[in-house]
């Protein structure tokens, strides 16, 4: 197994183990319709949940800091086969950083409810650090979530890795988890933040990471991500490109046909894509990157006559001088 296929099984799994320590996480206190505790409980109420819980807050805490950072292993993982089938751009560029975002905000908000619920501090004080985790963690977490959504489904439309299902969901999916930070609007009633629909845009994160990670152990069965030359080292995102050195076009000149010179390679039946276009090299050989495609080359056509040799041709011949 390459290290390339070897690389896209652990984000897969990655994916699995995130949604079972993330999502089910979420349910090892309180009840299925209220996780957690609600704004509307009073101070008093809210220490006491903590006091009678404190092993399974701690137990949460752990399993749902796993799946915070093994989302960043799915988010590297994605990227990675992204750019085996499509040049960078800046939708995959900014797959990872969005996905640190997501990840440190809530790693943050999850220290602030270690603070909440395990340091045994006074209700007034248990009730601000509560305060300042949700609202911390609603902003930041749907926030960034959104914009990773939405980048991480654009660059999966890019190339022919992922399913299409896949990428436009992707995309879509940006739309309610960035409906979340309405929840903090309301402040009692089944959508205040903390209770179960609250946390509709907070599952679908660990979804995605489920339905991707099986994707992407599905991929090396039907795609030939292996066989793909891997980018060398140090080139970062710049590697789709600085694997092929360019290559000087020579310029047709005055007389040469220009069905001699390929015009550009295409991915879909000669055709040139918009992600893929990019010039062969002259002399009828393609370059390596183009190596991969099938060339499109246009059709021949006479050569340009010459004024000389052209009965009208494109200049005007000089008439005789009048009257010697």
């Amino acid at each position: 197994m390459t290290t390339n296929l070897r690389d896209i099984r652990v984000a897969g799994w990655a994916g699995i183990v995130a949604f079972v320590t993330g999502a089910l996480a979420a349910f090892l206190t309180g009840t299925p319709l209220q996780p957690y505790p609600s704004w509307a409980w009073t101070d008093q109420r809210i220490a006491d949940h903590f006091a009678a819980q404190r092993f399974d807050v701690a137990l949460q805490f752990y399993s749902a800091n796993i799946g915070f950072v093994l989302l960043l292993v799915v988010a590297a993982g994605v990227k990675r086969v992204v750019l085996r089938d499509s040049p960078p751009s800046l939708y995959t560029t900014l797959i990872v950083p969005c996905a640190a975002a997501v990840s440190l905000t809530l790693v943050a908000t999850n220290g602030f409810w270690w603070t909440a619920a395990l340091r045994g501090l006074p209700p007034g004080s248990a009730r601000l650090a509560y305060e300042l985790a949700i609202s911390f963690g609603y902003n930041g977490t749907f926030c960034f979530g959104a914009l990773m959504f939405f980048c991480t489904g654009r660059a999966m439309r890019r190339g022919d890795a992922f399913p299409r299902w896949l990428a436009t969901a992707t995309t879509w999916a940006a739309l309610p988890v960035l409906s979340g930070d309405l929840f903090l609007m309301a402040g009692t009633g089944p959508l205040a933040p903390t209770t179960l629909l609250s946390l509709g845009p907070y599952l679908l994160v660990y979804v995605w990471l489920l339905v991707t990670g099986i994707v992407l152990l599905r991929l090396p069965h039907g795609r030939s991500l292996g066989e793909l030359p891997p980018i060398p080292p140090g080139e970062g995102d710049i590697g789709w490109h600085a694997r092929t050195p360019p290559q000087p076009t020579a310029r047709p000149s005055h007389g040469t046909p220009l069905g001699a010179l390929p015009r550009r390679c295409g991915r879909d039946s000669g055709r040139c894509s918009s992600s893929h276009r990019q010039w062969c090299s002259a002399g009828g050989s393609p370059t390596a990157a183009c190596a991969r495609h099938p060339v499109s080359v246009t059709p021949s056509r006479p050569a340009r006559p010459s004024p000389s040799t052209s009965p009208r041709g494109w200049w005007p011949r000089p008439s005789p001088p009048s009257g010697c």
